[in-house]
């Protein structure tokens, strides 16, 4: 996810999971303007347990558009510039939206799901670059665990910035 400096607008991609229904990949973007306005798109596919899927906002200079990318191919776009609609600096975010602790977030406690190499890119040159380690924080509400007294997500040692999530205790 990137958002706006003010938080007042982003453009995310990724799954979504939730009760009684199949993970699939989308996407959602919004800005101030929008009002109550949220385009989503859904994918129409189940995604597969155990396979890894590379998810990322890329912002094309030559249409002023931010692209939602799933395994390095554009999945939707914006149908705005980020730059003439938000205010800078924009945010890179990485958030797991966790209201129902026993499915939105995957995984759990003995078989958390693994996340490497998150990246962002750099305005200057358009490249993308490695998080640097202290990047990621905890947060769930201003908390670093949650009230079942799990985490969301713990950063593993000497592999930073790789880091595991799950929700809802094993068993």
């Amino acid at each position: 996810m990137i958002a706006s400096g003010d938080y007042s607008g982003w453009t995310q991609v990724g799954y979504i999971r939730w009760y009684d229904h199949v993970t699939v990949q989308f996407a959602q973007h919004h800005y101030a303007a929008q009002g109550d306005e949220y385009p989503t798109k859904y994918g129409t596919m189940q995604l597969v347990d155990g396979t890894v899927y590379g998810y990322g906002e890329r912002w094309d200079p030559s249409t002023g558009y931010e692209l939602d990318r799933i395994n390095g191919s554009d999945f939707w776009k914006t149908a705005f510039d980020p730059f003439a609609k938000w205010s800078t600096p924009f945010v890179a975010q990485f958030d797991g939206e966790a209201r129902y602790l026993q499915s939105d977030v995957p995984g759990n406690s003995a078989s958390p799901t693994h996340y490497t190499d998150i990246q962002g890119q750099r305005f200057s040159d358009n490249t993308f670059v490695s998080m640097p380690c202290g990047y990621l924080v905890k947060g769930n509400d201003g908390s670093s665990k949650r009230t079942d007294g799990e985490s969301w997500h713990d950063v593993l040692a000497g592999s930073c910035p790789d880091f595991e999530i799950y929700t809802d205790t094993a068993g």
